[in-house]
């Protein structure tokens, strides 16, 4: 990705933020925390939105996971 807004998070459809720049079809890694208070009561989706849809999907591996705060 060679645009910071090149790929936007939206959380239940409301824009939560961006993945970094790699350079272009470059790899990264990002880590991005939804707290309780960003998220609404039932189902949470979030989606990864391209600011070009002719762009190639370039996103390869997602993981959600849970955890505790302590």
């Amino acid at each position: 990705m060679d645009d910071p807004r090149e790929v936007e998070i939206l959380l239940n459809g409301v824009g939560f933020g961006y993945l970094g720049m790699t350079g272009d079809n470059g790899t990264g890694t990002f880590q991005f925390d939804i707290l309780a208070s960003d998220q609404q009561v039932g189902d949470n989706v979030i989606e990864f939105q391209n600011i070009n849809p002719n762009y190639t999907w370039g996103i390869t591996n997602v993981l959600i996971s849970e955890y505790d705060f302590l």
